[in-house]
């Protein structure tokens, strides 16, 4: 259960922002990928990876789709539930995102950070007063490594992912609550923290409402 001691960290990419409907027309325009082989971002990725040079076309695919695209982004269900709750509760919230500032691969004039942050504005998650972020609460950090030392830094309680290989990392603190969001899958099994499928889940989860 989260309370008003309680700081709450959340990812951002595949977290926050929904790109199921991108990738999937991303793969079909650039990627060579049949409609019918993918309805998730995982999905996509996991048929593009097996390709030749298919983490190569990955990279220029995840270059369009989070910079020229990222404005046709959707926003998760849930997630300005979720922001109202926290701040209706005094809830500290931070934004912690392993994102560069370029892509390696793609259009390399598109700022990454810039774009998601104009697609916050425009899905009213950043306001300046009331449910939401303030600005000086989103981090975007240019390895997981640092990602992973901010969420330390901050003290978060909880930390709120779409990655197991972040919530897994060796440096990540042990005091923080680790969930999995996972839309669409069960529960993982050998590890201690929770798989949930919806920001609802998360939401009930966290204040039993």
């Amino acid at each position: 259960m989260a309370t008003s001691a309680s700081i709450i960290g959340i990812d951002f990419d595949n977290t926050i922002a929904c790109y199921d409907r991108l990738f999937i027309e991303v793969g079909v325009e650039i990627g060579g990928l049949r409609q019918s082989l993918g309805q998730s971002k995982r999905e996509v990725r996991d048929h593009i990876r097996k390709l030749p040079r298919g983490e190569e076309q990955w990279q220029r695919m995840q270059a369009e789709v989070y910079g020229p695209r990222m404005r046709h982004a959707e926003l998760y269900p849930g997630v300005t539930d979720f922001l109202e709750t926290c701040y209706n509760r005094a809830i500290a919230v931070y934004i912690i995102s392993h994102k560069t500032e370029h892509a390696t691969l793609g259009t390399g004039d598109v700022n990454l950070r810039t774009e998601a942050l104009k697609w916050m504005n425009a899905k009213k998650i950043i306001a300046p007063t009331g449910p939401g972020l303030r600005p000086g609460n989103i981090y975007f950090e240019s390895t997981r490594e640092q990602k992973i030392a901010r969420i330390s830094e901050l003290g978060c309680t909880h930390f709120i992912d779409d990655l197991v290989e972040v919530l897994d990392h060796a440096n990540f603190p042990t005091t923080t609550e680790r969930i999995h969001f996972a839309p669409g899958e069960q529960s993982l099994t050998g590890h201690s923290f929770p798989t949930v499928a919806s920001w609802h889940e998360i939401r009930g989860a966290l204040f039993n409402v």
